[in-house]
């Protein structure tokens, strides 16, 4: 191996390295069943432009962009066209300050299209459908498509100031867990390797729901459901679905009716705001509702030497952590 030169002149970028949190507009995926209200949240974002893959939102008054200058341009055919509008939101001056994809499960569809399309005649043996790649692989190419979309996202959130808002529908699917028995829980309907990159480039992951359930009467046989007709946003993962939130916002939102993004963004600026005293405050409080003496003790420690060093980053992750501790007090079913 050579000698290692060195880098004079304008050839360094090092002087121009910057310091601080970065104030951007966050990343958010939204999930959920059927008509829980997650596409009246995105449509109460801040001057939102839709990207109508689904052609879901015909009874919202949103501004849907036009791919195609004909009845029903609104729809994308391709996942080239998708691309395309996103150059075009990229390059041209406009006031939009979010942009709302609906859905993930539906631009998945366009990105295997496109997928097969290009590479039919590349892959030994043709391609026709994303099984066609060979065990798995069509999956993982197609993870690779969506980190280059998300990529475009990023240079738009970036350059143009905009809100990233990803809706997806939910279903149920078994899930196999390494510690114990398995057992059901909500997922994105989107393939797995999808799913996983996306909840991890999302700033912002949550799960919509009906507040509602089952129970049993005492001396009852059968459970009975129950509904409180409120909906929620959920921000943090339980074992029944997959959230995230920034690190000091709550667990769980109600959707308002009237304007379901208020309280969402709310939390978001009161999170950003959170000093490290302020944060170490709270990670105290959900030491204390685990109700753990040695937990408590261990957090206490951690939680002097971050704020310390005013590092805010490792405060968030403690308190992420935290929240999706059960109690010791808390009964299991």
């Amino acid at each position: 191996m050579g000698a290692v030169q060195e880098v004079k002149g304008p050839g360094s970028r090092l002087a121009k390295a910057v310091r601080g949190r970065l104030k951007t507009p966050p990343r958010c995926v939204f999930y959920g069943p059927e008509g829980v209200g997650k596409s009246t949240l995105a449509a109460h974002a801040p001057t939102p432009i839709w990207f109508d893959i689904e052609d879901g939102s015909g009874k919202l008054d949103v501004t849907r962009y036009q791919f195609r200058d004909e009845p029903g341009g609104h729809v994308p055919r391709t996942y080239g066209e998708v691309t395309a509008a996103l150059s075009d939101l990229t390059l041209s001056q406009h006031e939009y300050r979010s942009l709302v994809i609906d859905t993930a499960d539906r631009l998945e569809s366009l990105i295997w299209g496109h997928m097969v399309e290009r590479d039919k005649t590349k892959v030994k043996g043709g391609v026709e459908n994303i099984e066609d790649y060979g065990y798995g692989k069509g999956y993982q190419i197609a993870v690779d498509e969506w980190r280059s979309l998300c990529a475009r996202l990023d240079v738009l959130r970036a350059t143009r100031g905009m809100h990233i808002i990803i809706l997806a529908h939910a279903h149920v699917k078994a899930f196999k867990n390494p510690e114990g028995d398995d057992y059901e829980r909500y997922s994105l309907q989107v393939h797995d390797k999808a799913g996983g990159f996306l909840k991890g480039w999302a700033d912002v992951v949550g799960f919509c729901r009906f507040d509602e359930g089952g129970s049993k009467l005492k001396g009852a046989t059968k459970a009975k459901g129950w509904s409180t007709g409120r909906r929620t946003l959920n921000l943090v993962r339980t074992a029944a679905f997959d959230a995230k939130g920034r690190g000091g916002m709550p667990a769980e939102l109600e959707l308002d009716a009237a304007n379901p993004w208020a309280p969402l963004q709310k939390a978001m600026d009161d999170a950003d705001n959170l000093t490290a005293p302020q944060l170490a405050a709270l990670v105290a409080a959900e030491a204390a509702r685990i109700g753990d003496v040695e937990l408590t003790a261990k957090v206490d420690a951690a939680c002097a030497v971050a704020v310390t060093k005013n590092d805010t980053e490792t405060l968030n992750r403690y308190l992420q952590d935290l929240k999706r501790r059960e109690s010791k007090g808390a009964v299991t079913q």
